[in-house]
């Protein structure tokens, strides 16, 4: 494979990303589930499998969160053609606002840094995440993600090792 085709190929995936994110932040539910294969897998604390799983999932959000994903440092590791192994850190910022009503209020706690651990797959409609493995990098003390209570399907954290 060319320099010039790994480095279109790469782009398309900052692209996926990027819908990813702002499909995230404004609610698009749909279309960020679609960014999956039918099969596709999210690991966010819980495994998500396939789009119905994740769209399903998505819906359970509360309609006054605000949030913002900021990605960056990307890694591709090309397996093939149709195959590509990606590596990326995000920050997601999290608060509050009456529905529709900007800005939010930040909830005050340190953001927590997310190692994204990404297999993307080319298909007919374009390239799609196969699996999304969402992982702790680094999280405040405070975090209440740390506070949350866990269940059989949100399992508590572990820290520091």
């Amino acid at each position: 494979m060319s320099a010039t085709d790994k480095a279109a190929i790469e782009w398309e995936l900052m692209r996926l990303c990027a819908d990813f994110a702002h499909y995230l932040d404004t609610g698009a539910y749909e279309a960020l589930a679609n960014l999956f294969l039918p099969e596709g897998v999210w690991d966010r604390i819980r495994r998500l499998n396939g789009r119905q799983e994740i769209l399903g999932a998505l819906r359970l959000r509360p309609a006054n969160v605000v949030t913002r994903h900021v990605q960056t440092n990307f890694r591709f590791i090309h397996i093939d053609s149709e195959t590509v192994n990606g590596f990326s850190f995000m920050v997601p910022y999290h608060g509050s606002a009456e529905a529709g009503a900007l800005p939010g209020l930040m909830d005050g706690t340190s953001e927590p840094v997310i190692d994204l651990h990404d297999v993307y797959k080319r298909t007919s409609e374009g390239w799609r995440f196969a699996e999304r493995i969402t992982k702790l990098a680094l999280v405040s003390p405070d975090s209440p993600l740390l506070k949350r209570q866990p269940t059989a399907e949100n399992p508590p954290l572990k820290v520091g090792g």
